[in-house]
């Protein structure tokens, strides 16, 4: 019988929509929790999701029988629902239509460990926007700063 191995580490970055910070801090352990079982239930090998107020971190080891845009796509829909059905926001909660998808060596994967578990510390002195952009530019990623993402100063 025929098998696939693979191995594919996935970092998915999401923000919060206008780039609010509006995942209370007391849903924040809640939310990754149900994340990582989201994630599961959706056939993937979840290793640690983290974030703060206005975006969350997501690393995986991908199932390759799944797109990346169907894991976020699936990941957005049942966070926006989890969050908005138990009313952790005023008004809608929404996630930036934008995101953004690195992958990993095994290689790199402890490191990448670290900088997602200490997001609070890290976020004391640089932006979620900043954060991003700096991936982008790591990793060679073309980009337009008017379309990266919908920021409540610039009224998109």
């Amino acid at each position: 019988m025929a098998e696939t191995n693979s191995q594919v580490y996935i970092h998915v970055i999401m923000v919060v929509k206008k780039n609010q910070h509006s995942i209370p801090g007391d849903k924040q352990h809640p939310l990754h929790e149900f994340i990582m079982e989201t994630l599961g239930t959706n056939n993937q090998k979840p290793i640690i999701v983290n974030g703060t107020t206005d975006h969350v971190h997501i690393l995986l080891a991908m199932n390759p029988n799944y797109s990346i845009s169907e894991i976020v796509r699936e990941t957005r829909n049942a966070t926006t629902t989890f969050i908005n059905r138990n009313k952790w926001v005023r008004g809608r909660f929404c996630w930036q239509p934008s995101y953004a998808a690195f992958s990993y060596s095994q290689s790199q994967v402890e490191a990448l460990v670290r900088h997602i578990q200490n997001q609070e510390a890290f976020h004391q002195h640089t932006t979620c926007r900043q954060e991003f952009t700096e991936f982008l530019k790591k990793y060679n990623i073309e980009y337009d700063e008017r379309y990266l993402f919908c920021f409540p100063e610039e009224g998109r």
